[in-house]
């Protein structure tokens, strides 16, 4: 029987964690909507084609693929550079902070060490104070059991003092 103070889960991330343009986001919603204009706004030059602004027209066309197409191509680049992205690991949450446990490696950090917590619908994102880029991204789809998500609120909200956001359901 696992100990009820700690909440452990196995995370093997996948692209679609970071990006994907299905997801409903307001970044999605706010490209979504500029796009669209884009696309109106080139159906109606689209009319007057003349040779001066066909090379402007070919050109927004080419940024709007691009647009779309750009963020999901580098999330996919990054898993294939760098191979251990997709590799299971352990994280495990206690009192007295968050030890993570992979196959080529493992380390142990003191709640002092990480800087600030969020919590979007999706993720849970950990940054640690060392860096300013990066940090550790625990998927909630990962969890096993319904009550690992509150549980792991409730402990973060006891043990935790730097910066805390989390969602309220």
């Amino acid at each position: 029987m696992p100990n009820r103070t700690e909440v452990s889960v196995d995370v093997t991330l996948e692209p679609s964690d970071f990006y994907s343009p299905l997801h409903r986001t307001w970044r999605n919603l706010i490209h979504f909507v500029l796009v669209l204009c884009s696309a109106l706004l080139w159906r109606e030059t689209w009319r007057d084609w003349s040779w001066p602004y066909s090379a402007i027209n070919i050109g927004s066309m080419a940024l709007l693929v691009m647009s779309f197409a750009y963020p999901w191509m580098r999330v996919r680049h990054r898993f294939r550079k760098f191979s251990a992205m997709g590799k299971s690991r352990r994280f495990t949450f206690d009192a007295e902070g968050l030890h993570i446990q992979s196959e080529n490696a493992s380390g142990d950090y003191r709640w002092s060490t990480v800087a600030r917590v969020v919590e979007t619908p999706r993720l849970f994102i950990f940054k640690f104070a060392q860096t300013n880029r990066g940090g550790r991204t625990i998927p909630k789809r990962c969890f096993k059991h319904l009550d690992d998500i509150p549980r792991l609120r409730q402990l973060l909200r006891e043990n935790f003092n730097g910066n805390l956001r989390l969602r309220a359901d």
